[in-house]
């Protein structure tokens, strides 16, 4: 009898699973690509909110998200369109039911900590949904001010986010002088926008990645009844915990000591943690740059490290501590020259003749749709009716739209991570430590190799007249090379390298004499401007003016809590 029962138990687990594999790769399918969430504010302090969900929906019966932490809050009002189609609303949402029985319908169900608003998928596919609610109680009364300490997306959410923005409107204009505004949990920025306050991400949310901001109003802007027993500044300082905000040196030096006495005592945890996680070789998940060593002394790779578009190893190459946008941009810049795209040149002006660099543009024959022609025709658009483009010209567009250009990077290294997954350069894996799980990034054995290959790659280029001088003269292959040597950091080590092989490899280059270093002090100008008007955003934004958002921190938000998409 046992055994017939744990025979039947296997047949089960065997029927049932290929079930359980089509459902788990139709719900791989199902993504948002924009969330548009726009709130008008009332003098009452209530908030009408309209969100707009597009995006590509299965292997569910019903789309949620879920309320929590909201005082005297509540919902009202709740609407559902899908591609202009009304929903009908019930007041007892059953989750359990069928698809058929949620279609065209939506509803509020009470949690304990909360509410989720619910409305059924109705059929799968392609769909625009539009939810409208309004929020009492939105605008919290502090002692000595009114604040909104909202967040308008969930982490944990189901289904991948490629893209929020939330609109805040009122009877008022807003503005730096009147409000102070901070975002967290995204990668992105909050600012003031023509009398309104608008949030928007720089690139897809991750399954940790939230949307929360926190306003600060002038006492007596609303009529608000929520009253919040503390001071802004109080409200502010917990908002701040953990956060990429500066408080000051003080507040930061008190803040680490308080953190190291937390670590100490909790050091046998923690240590077992970062034990795991050196162990743990190869791991992407911090996805910040090393500090660039060399290694395999004496060791030498000769071909270019990887085989494809040289920037579809960018994710690699940057985590290495070698690639970042100066050295994209002047191996770039190379490459465009030696396909004859452009020309540089350089002159002297001024009372000081100081050098300015010169680019000519002689083709557009590069596609728009890559990210490599994004930037060839951002900076092409530039040109002067002089018929060019200077350094300083460059160095103010990249300062103008540096977050353009970040979202432009990060966008060229999730390109360049994807497509090395493809080939099996990495895998993605879960890690479970202790109680915490995360999505990692792992080189894979060949991986390793191709990383290993870039490190000896960098070794040929720095010894590169001690092993080539038997070699054939090859300048049309040497300009090549230098696309590589820009790209990864070398070019004042690769030109060296070449004149002592052959005096006349600048005579008879594509880059000329002085090729190489314009493009380099382009490439140098865009980069420190960027970086400035980064620092600047940043400052901005710990003002409370408006700018770059803090990837965590925001401490407990009301309408927060965790979950959302589909199920």
């Amino acid at each position: 009898m046992r055994r017939l029962f744990s025979f039947v138990l296997l047949s089960l687990v065997f029927i049932s699973f290929p079930f359980f594999q089509v459902d788990s790769a139709l719900a791989q399918t199902s993504a948002v690509d924009r969330i548009q969430i726009d709130v008008t504010i009332h003098e009452d302090g209530s908030a009408d909110f309209v969100e707009v969900w597009e995006g590509e929906f299965y292997d569910v019966t019903e789309l949620y998200f879920t309320k929590e932490n909201l005082s005297k809050t509540t919902f009202e009002d709740f609407s559902v369109r899908r591609n202009g189609e009304p929903y009908e609303f019930v007041d007892n949402w059953n989750i359990d039911a069928s698809l058929e029985e949620k279609a065209y319908k939506n509803g509020i169900r009470k949690m304990k900590d909360g509410v989720e608003l619910n409305w059924g998928l109705s059929e799968p596919g392609p769909a625009e949904f539009v939810l409208s609610y309004r929020v009492t109680n939105f605008i919290k009364q502090a002692k000595d001010s009114q604040f909104v300490h909202w967040t308008f997306s969930n982490p944990e959410f189901i289904f991948p986010r490629s893209n929020i923005t939330v609109n805040i409107d009122s009877f008022k204009d807003f503005s730096k002088e009147g409000e102070k505004i901070w975002s967290f949990g995204y990668d992105g920025e909050v600012e003031f926008v023509n009398g309104h306050i608008r949030a928007r991400s720089y690139s897809a949310l991750d399954q940790d990645d939230y949307v929360m901001l926190l306003i600060q109003f002038e006492d007596g802007t609303f009529t608000a009844e929520d009253k919040i027993n503390q001071k802004f500044k109080k409200i502010q300082k917990a908002a701040f915990k953990g956060s990429d905000y500066n408080q000051g040196f003080f507040s930061q030096l008190f803040e680490k000591i308080g953190n190291f006495i937390k670590v100490a005592l909790g050091f046998l945890v923690f240590g077992f943690i970062l034990f795991l996680t050196w162990m743990n070789k190869g791991s992407f998940s911090g996805q910040k740059p090393r500090k660039f060593k060399r290694k395999f002394k004496e060791e030498y790779y000769r071909d270019y490290p990887y085989e494809g578009y040289y920037l579809e190893s960018y994710h690699i190459v940057y985590l290495m501590g070698l690639g970042n946008f100066n050295t994209i941009l002047t191996s770039l810049l190379l490459k465009w020259m030696k396909e004859e795209k452009i020309r540089t040149s350089e002159e002297t002006s001024g009372m000081f003749r100081k050098k300015v660099q010169h680019i000519y543009f002689l083709s557009d024959d590069v596609k728009k749709d890559s990210a490599e022609g994004r930037l060839f025709h951002s900076i092409k658009g530039l040109v002067t009716k002089e018929g060019y483009v200077t350094d300083r010209q460059i160095a103010s567009w990249a300062e103008r739209n540096h977050k353009s250009l970040r979202t432009w990077e990060d966008g060229l290294r999730k390109t360049s991570l994807r497509k090395l997954t493809e080939e099996g350069f990495i895998r993605q894996t879960e890690k479970k430590v202790l109680f915490f799980k995360s999505k990692q990034y792992e080189l894979t054995d060949s991986g390793e190799k191709l990383e290993e290959n870039v490190y000896k790659y960098v070794n040929y280029l720095h010894d590169f007249s001690l092993l080539s001088e038997q070699d054939a003269i090859n300048v049309h292959l040497w300009d090549e090379i230098m696309i590589w040597a820009a790209y990864l950091d070398l070019t004042d080590v690769v030109s060296e390298q070449f004149k002592k092989i052959y005096p006349k490899y600048h005579d008879e280059s594509k880059y000329g004499h002085n090729g190489v270093r314009r493009t380099r002090d382009i490439a140098t100008a865009a980069a420190v401007s960027r970086r400035k008007a980064e620092r600047a955003a940043r400052r901005r934004a710990r003002r409370g003016e408006g700018g770059v958002a803090s990837r965590r921190g925001g401490g407990t938000s009301y309408g927060g809590g965790k979950g959302g998409g589909g199920r």
